[in-house]
């Protein structure tokens, strides 16, 4: 039964303040034309972030989207007791990245000295040039490669478009016990940032898993020594078949 005043007549119901406060608890839908500049804001937005992302300005990215190989052969150092390979880090973003740490993932070997050597940029003629690009370096010599001296320490800056010779120094784990590497073998993993102080304060670990120090399927891998005379080959010519890391044991016995 519904309530009534002191007149016996029934109140007239306040829709007006109700349409208030149900104003306040459900906004109206504004205007089509401000969501629709919302929602273009809210995509151009995602759209540089992605752009930014992608390219390695928000997070180092050095070899998105691109690999590369080294192809280089193992060189064997009786006095230090090592052999040196490298695997090949380019920076293909648009920032420079920091190298602060080198690891190894190669099971049955020890890496024990690492470094870098930075290849140059290619330097671009003008447009009365011959062709397109300068070669600006040469391929190094076994005794070249394997000298302290061309390779920097670390942490070091890889600028854009600049290439990172990851050079890797190991020794077999154990030569009393021998297991010679099936497959893919010697992965680096570089750790990169952008830098003391660099903003986003973000790392990365970056494995060179296109460039590893035995390809899958590979038997044989040329060993050669400092004086340039291969370790690994028969007096016919042809490669020994012993395994990779056999091979490397025999030589630094």
């Amino acid at each position: 039964m519904s309530a009534v005043n002191s007149t016996g007549v029934a109140p007239v119901p306040d829709h007006h303040g109700l349409h208030t406060e149900l104003d306040q608890l459900i906004p109206p839908p504004s205007f089509i034309g401000k969501r629709l500049v919302w929602g273009v804001f809210i995509v151009a937005v995602a759209a540089v972030f992605t752009y930014l992302n992608i390219s390695g300005w928000i997070y180092p990215r050095p070899t998105y989207r691109g690999s590369a190989g080294s192809g280089f052969s193992l060189v064997v150092d009786q006095e230090q007791q090592w052999v040196t390979s490298s695997s090949i880090m380019p920076n293909l973003s648009s920032r420079a990245v920091r190298i602060t740490a080198i690891a190894l993932d190669a099971p049955g070997a020890t890496l024990v000295d690492s470094g870098v050597i930075i290849e140059p940029k290619p330097v671009f003629k003008d447009s009365s040039g011959d062709s397109a690009v300068d070669v600006v370096s040469e391929p190094m010599t076994p005794s070249e490669f394997n000298a302290r001296e061309q390779v920097s320490p670390l942490p070091i800056m890889v600028e854009p478009g600049e290439t990172a010779r990851v050079v890797l120094r190991f020794r077999p784990t154990n030569c009393a016990d021998v297991v010679d590497p099936i497959g893919a073998w010697g992965v680096a993993q570089v750790s990169v940032d952008f830098g003391d102080g660099a903003f986003p304060p973000f790392g990365h670990t970056v494995r060179l898993d296109e460039d590893p120090i035995r390809y899958d399927g590979e038997q044989l891998l040329q060993l050669i020594r400092s004086d340039e005379t291969i370790v690994n080959s028969n007096p016919d010519g042809t490669f020994s078949d012993a395994g990779l890391l056999t091979t490397i044991c025999e030589e630094l016995q």
